[in-house]
């Protein structure tokens, strides 16, 4: 688990010395990485908390090659509970929605994939909290 102990002048220098591959940056965003070809799985990506309680402007979820055959979607879990779920439509390679609310401090924030393509599962994928400040 990574502790994002400020959100606003961290850079992606603070992952590159973790290892990890969820960032956060100036501009107030925090990426979930996925990286390589996808399969449905749970906590995806690197498991994430705020210090203080943050209300995202947006989500955005990005695929380096497009699943085949059925949509990639994407769930947000917030201590447990769905927080949004992004759906990239085959053939595309990416979503955006607005904010689902509040994320309390000291929530734990993970990634599920739910679905992937059938034909080919897509790869790559990042889906962005924007506006986390």
């Amino acid at each position: 688990m990574r502790q994002i102990e400020q959100l606003l002048g961290v850079t992606s220098k603070t992952a590159a010395a973790t290892g990890s591959t969820s960032t956060t940056s100036s501009a107030g965003q925090v990426v979930f990485s996925v990286p390589g070809t996808l399969g449905m799985q749970s906590n995806a990506a690197p498991l994430v908390t705020f210090a203080n309680a943050v209300t995202p402007s947006g989500l955005v979820a990005l695929l380096k090659v497009a699943a085949i055959g059925a949509a990639v979607s994407a769930q947000l879990m917030v201590a447990g509970v769905s927080y949004a779920t992004l759906t990239i439509p085959a053939g595309q390679t990416q979503v955006s929605i607005p904010g689902a609310g509040a994320i309390a401090a000291n929530a734990l924030v993970t990634l599920n994939l739910i679905s992937v393509g059938t034909t080919f599962p897509g790869s790559g994928l990042s889906v962005i909290l924007q506006g986390v400040s």
